[in-house]
């Protein structure tokens, strides 16, 4: 869950550890961990708010479908979690 990535290099708003992407300190996400495939499934964990979710999708190009941005506010708005802006 450490960023090994130089500070000028992102890896999705984040940084890049060992075993894939870390939310970077002041990020939103602070504290989350997780990887991303080349078609959209994406895995993650918040150890702080103890939840884990895998979102598993086949789209190539995999920003075709924009799911991911509606999908984490609507998991956070129904698990009652508030992410500071």
């Amino acid at each position: 869950r450490t960023d090994i990535l130089p500070a000028d290099l992102t890896a999705e708003g984040g940084g890049f550890g060992f075993g894939g992407w870390v939310a970077r300190p002041g990020h939103p996400r602070q504290g989350e961990f997780g990887w991303s495939g080349a078609a959209g499934t994406q895995g993650w964990i918040d150890p702080q708010q103890r939840f884990a979710a895998t979102m598993m999708i086949q789209a190539m190009p995999y920003r075709a479908v924009d799911i991911l941005s509606e999908l984490r506010p609507a998991l956070d708005a129904d698990l009652g979690i508030v992410r500071a802006a």
